[in-house]
């Protein structure tokens, strides 16, 4: 590895300039320019170049989105009756991964009566049937912008409620009175411990396949006419960069009224989980709106950076790159607007600038290179 940090340091070759050392403003421009020679040969294998060119980067809205389950792919674990929780399984825990039908939990208590069982299940199905048209009409109003989201949001959280102790009922009936995954997936939450008592209706565990999730961001209300022209989003995870319109993904629904638990407009979007996200995460998100307005832009890892000062390396012809200040505008987190210094089809290096970047730094160039002080 020595080695060949060497043998790319030493590959760099700085052209000659003229050796003028006036202070005139010609001067002033040569110190942010620099060329260099970079031989092919050492090129890293995580090499790139990158076409300046113009396209609607749109109006780009930053924000953290929290990564939540998505409630179609829930179960929710309920108790049928009070009682002390038994684990069936000593592994039971946060993040285990489950079978459809594998039993969970047992409640002990000898005071119920099974044809209970059976009228409390009846009630649960009529409750869990009206809960979902409740929670389907809620939604449709909410595109209409009829009513909030946290309207939704209790009809959704009404529905799962409903739900879950329709399916645990649903398993009791049916001459069983341990509680059940109704599906394959992971305990991403664990709401009890063994031995706890519960009471009816209490959560005891949630399971979700985890396949899509739904992210839920919150923009100031400053930002809300531009919503109705949201199109995509991309989302920084780890040193990726995921798009939501790559992923077939889909923005759901936002707000039309202001959350009174922090002011601000929620937008719910949701993409297949094939990225590891991971639920109650925060993700760092930019939500891009249609603006019809083009503007020049190059990759975002093109852009290196020096105490404020923002530059890229343009490739003039074959192994010679140019050092180049430029002006940055709004980024979407995978792409950056060049508002100066750049031409429409200029070629700029994008994965492998830092190397170019480091010999400059490690100061063995020459000493005249760029007239650099």
């Amino acid at each position: 590895m020595k080695k060949l940090t060497i043998a790319i340091l030493l590959s760099i070759v700085v052209c000659a300039c003229h050796h003028s050392h006036h202070h005139d403003k010609d001067a002033h421009k040569e110190s942010n320019a620099m060329e260099v020679i970079f031989h092919d040969e050492h090129r890293p294998a995580e090499w790139s170049i990158c076409k300046v060119e113009k396209k609607d980067i749109g109006c780009v809205v930053s924000a953290m989105s929290q990564v939540l389950s998505s409630p179609e792919e829930e179960d929710r674990i309920v108790a049928l009756y009070s009682g002390k929780i038994k684990f069936l399984n000593k592994d039971i825990a946060l993040g285990k991964r489950v079978s459809k039908g594998q039993a969970l939990f047992a409640i002990e208590n000898n005071e119920i009566a099974d044809n209970s069982i059976s009228v409390r299940y009846q009630q649960a199905k009529a409750d869990y049937q009206a809960s979902k048209i409740e929670y389907e009409r809620k939604k449709e109003l909410l595109n209409d912008g009829i009513v909030s989201q946290a309207v939704v949001d209790k009809a959704l959280q009404e529905y799962t409620s409903t739900k879950a102790l329709y399916n645990a009922l649903s398993s009791a009936s049916q001459g069983t009175s341990n509680l059940r995954s109704n599906r394959n997936g992971y305990i991403v939450s664990l709401k009890v411990g063994n031995g706890e008592y519960v009471q009816e209706g209490d959560v005891l565990a949630i399971v979700s396949e985890n396949k899509t999730v739904n992210l839920k961001c919150s923009v100031p209300y400053s930002y809300y006419n531009e919503l109705k022209n949201l199109k995509d989003a991309n989302f920084i995870l780890g040193d990726k960069v995921i798009s939501l319109s790559e992923k077939n993904g889909k923005i759901l629904s936002y707000s039309h009224t202001i959350s009174e638990q922090n002011g601000m407009v929620d937008v719910i979007l949701q993409i297949r989980n094939d990225e590891d996200f991971l639920t109650g995460s925060f993700i760092k998100t930019f939500l891009i709106t249609d603006s019809q307005n083009e503007s020049l832009v190059i990759d975002k890892e093109c852009v290196m950076e020096e105490l404020g000062v923002y530059f890229v390396f343009v490739q003039k012809k074959a192994e010679v790159y140019e050092k180049r200040q430029i002006k940055v505008g709004k980024s979407d987190g995978k792409h950056i607007e060049v508002l100066s210094g750049l031409k429409e089809g200029e070629k700029v290096v994008a994965k492998g600038a830092y190397l170019l970047r480091l010999a400059q730094s490690s100061g063995t160039l020459d000493a005249h290179a760029g007239h650099n002080h």
